[in-house]
């Protein structure tokens, strides 16, 4: 069986030394970031998904600002508190929603 690329036909090369990571959509990226950061999903499993090396997104990975990652952190912790006090709110006013 052959191995399909999955980066899109027609899209532009990358140039030497640019991560094709960072070739992506602001979205698809910012979604890989937010997976890895979280422990979503590995390093490993996102270079199986893209069809890259793991080497190459450990590497993309390492041009992720500190301050990003942090704030990723803190928006997950944030939404969580959200998520747990509407699930309590809920509850205690007697609504049944998830």
């Amino acid at each position: 069986m052959k191995r399909t690329q999955a980066w899109p036909k027609g899209a532009p090369v990358p140039k030497a030394g640019t991560h094709k990571l960072a070739m992506l959509p602001k979205e698809k990226r910012d979604e890989i970031v937010r997976d890895v950061v979280l422990g979503r999903k590995s390093m490993f499993q996102v270079s199986r998904e893209m069809m890259v090396s793991d080497t190459s997104v450990s590497r993309f990975m390492r041009t992720v600002p500190e301050e990003e990652r942090l704030a990723i952190l803190a928006q997950a912790a944030h939404d969580a508190k959200i998520a747990e006090a509407n699930r309590i709110r809920n509850f205690l006013t007697g609504q049944v929603f998830s």
